[in-house]
């Protein structure tokens, strides 16, 4: 899609959607990297909301969410302006494989002693 956006001059009206910063800024290289570190860290994180739900139940996702919503508020509120106006492409990156890693962790810490249904 990005090469049809770039041969057809973005839509044939200059409308951007995948030659964006955010995604990569129209190279096809780094456009793969973003999209596989974002399908990866989604799927990671749906896994362990899917494994909170087999352990706890429905209060299992509930819990969990609650939490990391307070606990991102208790931690960007502060400095919002100074992380917004420093902010780099590449932060995106690591806190991607952070939370890679983390929801990995937390899917297996919840899974390893459950039982096959």
């Amino acid at each position: 899609m990005l090469g049809l956006e770039l041969v057809t001059d973005h839509w044939f009206v200059g409308f951007y959607i995948f030659d964006i910063l955010l995604l990569g800024a129209g190279d096809p290289y780094r456009l793969v990297i973003i999209v596989f570190l974002g399908v990866l860290t989604s799927m990671n994180i749906g896994s362990v909301f899917a494994a909170a739900w087999v352990h706890f139940g429905a209060r299992g996702p509930q819990f969990i969410g609650a939490g990391l919503v307070l606990v991102a508020v208790l931690m960007a509120m502060p400095s919002f302006a100074a992380i917004a106006a420093a902010f780099e492409l590449w932060w995106l990156a690591v806190l991607a494989a952070g939370m890679i890693v983390l929801s990995s962790t937390g899917a297996w810490l919840l899974l390893r002693r459950a039982i096959v249904r």
